[in-house]
């Protein structure tokens, strides 16, 4: 099933958590896809936010917009147009940086205004504020598994998530197997989903070309993702469930973890496609 694989859905989650936009085409810049996860919510702390800790953040729609502005809307509240602090010079040296705490690690952000501020409190029903994060402050990812030159911003610990397509249907058969209703790709939180590969074939995955000609970008495959409870929160609802984790405990538990999909590490910038060709230059 490997021989014609194709890029069949992109998705970028431009606030930490909240719900991800499906996409025809994404940029790839020095942190990942172009506005993903740029922007995060964290507590009165510092400390970020998700829906591991509120799942309602799932019903937060998160627009990008140009030059790394933010569209925020959610159920019973007004929307919300929030300009990136940094947008231009005199931004830049008004903006307040701030220190935020991911996964305990401490790093420099900018504050997204009073504005944000209050949006956020309303909406996740304690206090919070917008950040961004510039590239000038981006964190190094983890050089156990990259040369230590590479970046990310606030996505959990790599630029990009991928997913087979052929995985969810397995997932969702086995899940309809038991009487449950299948899941939709967006439990997921994937970057880049590759069609026309057998059930979890990407964790042989070591090393991809996406595209062809002088478009094509090579992909170092990395680690496999460890999931979390965020894939049992219903995006429909906020509301969190037991499935699929349920049911993955059952073959895809290792080391107390449940692993879907595969972090990856993009060589170099250019533009990603949906539809573009992917082919397996390396398998491990």
């Amino acid at each position: 099933m490997t021989s014609e694989l194709r890029v069949s859905a992109l998705f970028v989650h431009a606030l930490k958590s909240a719900a991800g936009m499906r996409v025809a085409e994404a940029a790839i810049d020095a942190l990942g896809f172009a506005g993903d996860r740029r922007w995060m919510a964290v507590d009165a702390e510092g400390e970020f936010l998700s829906q591991r800790r509120i799942p309602g953040m799932a019903l937060i729609r998160a627009t990008p917009l140009p030059q790394s502005a933010l569209y925020l809307s959610a159920p019973g509240i007004a929307s919300i147009h929030i300009r990136r602090p940094d947008v231009t010079a005199a931004d830049a040296e008004r903006a307040e940086n701030v220190d935020v705490v991911i996964w305990g690690e401490r790093v420099r952000a900018m504050d997204g205004g009073r504005d944000a501020a209050v949006w956020l409190t309303t909406v996740l029903g304690c206090e919070s504020r917008l950040v961004y994060c510039p590239p000038s402050d981006a964190r190094v990812v983890d050089r156990t598994f990259a040369s230590g030159n590479e970046l990310v911003g606030f996505a959990d610990k790599f630029p990009l998530l991928i997913l087979g397509e052929g995985s969810l249907a397995d997932i969702n058969a086995r899940l309809r197997a038991r009487g449950e209703n299948g899941v939709g790709l967006e439990r997921f939180r994937a970057n880049l989903v590759i069609e026309g590969a057998a059930p979890f074939d990407e964790d042989q995955w070591r090393e991809i070309v996406v595209g062809d000609g002088t478009d094509a970008i090579a992909i170092d495959i990395v680690k496999p993702c460890a999931r979390c409870s965020i894939i049992s929160v219903d995006p429909r609802t906020g509301v969190q469930g037991i499935e699929p984790t349920r049911t993955l405990a059952a073959f895809r538990r290792c080391d107390g973890n449940v692993y879907v999909g595969q972090n990856a590490l993009p060589r170099g910038q250019g533009r990603i496609v949906t539809g573009a060709p992917v082919r397996v230059v390396r398998r491990g």
